[in-house]
């Protein structure tokens, strides 16, 4: 429990107590880490990685698609999930294959 600190400023005097709070739970995120995907740029060569932070694979895969250039099919599969603690903002960050040029 987290203490929660009050002023008392309606009864007109700086009185001051402490109310306990339950800790917010966080949101437990998840990093999905596709090592490569057909379709992540609009370069000649299109493959590359993709990691994409979201709740859930469903979500993943819906911001992924959402991306420019950026097309996920249900066959690729993600090759690494871990969990990350903490308030993490939903991401999607492309590896684009440099090619042979």
């Amino acid at each position: 429990m987290a203490l929660l600190k009050i002023n008392n400023y309606k009864s007109g005097c700086d009185n001051i107590f402490y109310q306990k709070q339950p800790y917010k739970k966080e949101e437990i995120m998840k990093v999905f880490v596709w090592n490569r995907i057909r379709d992540v740029s609009d370069n000649y060569h299109s493959e590359g990685g993709l990691v994409v932070f979201a709740a859930d694979e469903e979500r993943a895969r819906i911001i992924a698609n959402e991306t420019d250039c950026v097309s996920l099919s249900d066959s690729e599969i993600p090759n690494k999930v871990v969990d990350v603690a903490g308030t993490t903002e939903e991401s999607v960050h492309t590896f684009p294959d440099a090619g042979c040029c």
